[in-house]
């Protein structure tokens, strides 16, 4: 069998972990979409 997973996650990061992606040019926070599929017997 088969399911379907769809979603949407918010992440951030405070504190020392967003200075050191701020530093890389990196994003401190963003938007993830999730798809997947579950299977079982």
């Amino acid at each position: 069998m088969l399911s379907p997973h769809l979603g949407v996650k918010f992440e951030r990061s405070f504190g020392d972990t967003a200075h050191y992606a701020r530093e890389e040019g990196e994003d401190v926070e963003g938007w993830r979409f999730l798809l997947g599929l579950q299977t079982w017997v």
